[in-house]
């Protein structure tokens, strides 16, 4: 009756890590009603604003940065399709980032204050978006330490294990490729490279065999090579349920 394929992102991802009941599948389709199609390269909230409303992601790519010294940027994070954005933020009142557009997207806006309903309606639920907020912080936390301690190649191998990890949750026919609309300058930004060394480091991974480009998507060619190059731990495949509501 429901079919997971045409069911949205956010079910896609949620149901990966526990099994929905018909209240909860009627229950997510109620968040996702207030929708909004954004162009690409928008930003559509700024630090100092009001952080009011959670944006879950039903379609396209998104990133959130903060401006540093020399007209860089910090990228605190990425979000893909089944996103919950603003949840790691969920105790402050103003946003600490904008949240910009990579491509055409379409967000549905959920005021934060509805999370009450759902901490009522569904804990289990709740508290999965309460993990995936948690799990959010590990990976930047993994992430600026990548940056950190790694090279070039490492840290571009691990971002894109990273996503791809993030990407099989809610679309795992797609295999070992992904899409990857996003520039190399954002690239450079989110791993602490210039926009010339991304490409140098993109060619460096082709001419050892570890990945391949087309499509307009990038393949991983052999993700053990670039697990051992890298050090990436995958935080995405299962989540720890022993501690949730049962219901």
């Amino acid at each position: 009756m429901h079919p997971k394929e045409k069911r949205s992102c956010l079910y896609r991802k949620i149901s990966h890590y526990v099994e929905l009941t018909e209240q909860d599948m009627i229950y997510l389709e109620g968040l996702e009603t207030n929708r909004r199609t954004y162009p690409a390269r928008q930003r559509i909230r700024r630090p100092g604003e009001e952080a009011d409303i959670l944006f879950i992601v039903r379609r396209g790519w998104l990133y959130s940065a903060s401006d540093v010294e020399n007209e860089r940027r910090h990228i605190q994070g990425l979000h893909f399709p089944g996103d919950v954005i603003g949840i790691s933020d969920i105790t402050l009142a103003m946003s600490r980032a904008s949240l910009i557009t990579a491509t055409e997207v379409e967000l549905c806006r959920l005021p934060k204050s509805g999370l009450r309903d759902l901490f009522e309606t569904s804990p289990r639920l709740a508290a999965l978006f309460f993990a995936f907020g948690a799990i959010e912080s590990v990976i930047l936390t993994e992430r600026l330490a990548a940056v950190s301690r790694l090279d070039a190649e490492a840290r571009l191998s691990h971002m894109l294990l990273q996503i791809h990890s993030r990407i099989l949750v809610t679309a795992p026919e797609n295999g070992d490729w992904f899409r990857m609309p996003l520039s190399q300058e954002v690239i450079g930004d989110a791993i602490g490279l210039t926009q010339a060394y991304v490409n140098r480091t993109f060619k460096a991974l082709e001419a050892r065999g570890l990945i391949e480009r087309h499509h307009n998507g990038v393949e991983l060619l052999d993700k053990p090579a670039l697990i051992e190059l890298s050090g990436y731990e995958d935080r995405y495949s299962t989540i720890d349920q022993g501690w949730m509501p049962q219901r």
